[in-house]
């Protein structure tokens, strides 16, 4: 059976608002026990988990050692302010991960603007009127629950992307690692050829140098794949040098390059300058970088890839610069959305997808920033990373 509530919802457990909000954690902190009680009621009924504690420094300790999904909190209190319990909620959740409304009885603005300077999401006034409460508590958390879909989403577009660009390594990888075999595959029938009819010795070391040199290019791509598979949580952050960095990319991608006619410059760049980052993800966007301009520009007569570094105090910027004509301007704003694709352009379709979407995540990530620079003669991305002190 479901009844309507004093505040215009219905009640019930086969309600859609009950089931809504079936499970949700709530900590309920007041040194006035007769108001915990009935905001517990009420919110239970609501189908919520409720805590409730009239002790400021319980209240620390269930937020350090609990997991909530809302806290009602009293601003005025006795030993802990609700201002200090507010600051140290801020400290471990953001105002979108955790909201937090205050209650009070006092109606100083300077204590409400207070409140909100440290991150409160909103505040209700004593007496308490549920039917406001309940409007401000059910608008936050489906805030909040409207951002954990977002976030899911982003997350689900960027392992998709992650996917698309591990299979389209994997294919990079087998090409590249197949003419190193090869060489060595021949190096060594003319070497057992050579040692059974008595070559010179001299003949023999050239045959030798040549399956390491091949074995090392082996090694560079695997290494490579190896660095991008660690993306993400499995890899640690670390010192990185950017020229290294794409050294590793281009082992995975020169071969197919050099069939495509392509041409790829890289200006020297200072070793000695290094980032805080994850192998594994910088080789994924030089990687996407250099696969798009590909796709781009495959079909033109002049195939060319450049790399241009710039250093501006602490701040280093990477231009990454193709011979396409750049990027039309009525689709510029959203070359970066996930999944943007159009079926009116022949040679961007394949070149503006996830892969750039993916960069501009990974950079941000990072502390950095990724976009187009739409005043450049060809098609140029810029990257911007603080430099590692």
């Amino acid at each position: 059976m479901t009844m309507e509530n004093d505040d215009g919802s219905h009640s019930g457990r086969n309600s859609p608002e009950y089931q809504e909000f079936l499970g949700q954690r709530a900590l309920l902190v007041d040194d006035n026990e007769i108001n915990l009680k009935v905001l517990e009621v009420r919110l239970k009924k609501k189908g919520f988990k409720t805590t409730i504690t009239t002790s400021p420094k319980e209240a620390l300790d269930l937020l350090e050692s609990r997991t909530f999904d809302l806290v009602l909190l009293d601003l005025v209190m006795p030993e802990i302010t609700g201002l200090e319990i507010l600051d140290f909620v801020r400290k471990k959740h953001s105002a979108i991960e955790l909201p937090v409304i205050m209650t009070t009885a006092q109606l100083e603005s300077s204590n409400i603007i207070s409140a909100f300077d440290k991150g409160a999401n909103d505040y209700i006034t004593k007496p308490i009127d549920f039917k406001v409460t309940w409007a401000r508590i059910r608008t936050h958390l489906t805030i909040k629950k409207l951002n954990e879909d977002l976030e899911k989403k982003r997350q689900d577009s960027v392992e998709h992307a992650r996917m698309g660009t591990l299979v389209d390594m994997a294919g990079s990888v087998a090409h590249e690692i197949n003419n190193p075999l090869t060489i060595i595959l021949g190096w060594v029938q003319l070497l057992n050829n050579s040692v059974q009819k008595g070559s010179p010795k001299e003949k023999i070391l050239v045959g030798l140098d040549n399956i390491f040199q091949s074995v090392l290019r082996v090694e560079s791509v695997v290494r490579g794949l190896s660095a991008f598979a660690k993306e993400g949580g499995g890899e640690e952050v670390q010192d990185l040098s950017i020229q290294n960095v794409l050294q590793t990319t281009l082992s995975i991608c020169q071969t197919t390059l050099s069939d495509m006619g392509i041409s790829f410059v890289s200006e020297d760049f200072k070793s000695d300058v290094v980032i805080k980052g994850r192998e594994g993800m910088f080789i994924q966007v030089f990687f996407n970088l250099i696969k798009n301009s590909m796709e781009a520009i495959k079909n033109l007569e002049e195939r060319w890839i450049k790399i241009n570094f710039e250093i501006n105090n602490k701040e280093l910027r990477i231009f990454f610069t193709d011979s396409g004509d750049g990027i039309p301007a009525e689709i510029q704003s959203k070359i970066m959305i996930p999944f943007f694709t159009t079926h009116e352009m022949e040679k961007g379709e394949a070149a503006i997808g996830l892969g750039l979407s993916v960069c501009k995540g990974i950079i941000e990530e990072h502390g950095g920033a990724f976009s187009l620079n739409p005043e450049a003669k060809n098609t140029q991305f810029i990257i911007s990373l603080e430099i590692s002190s």
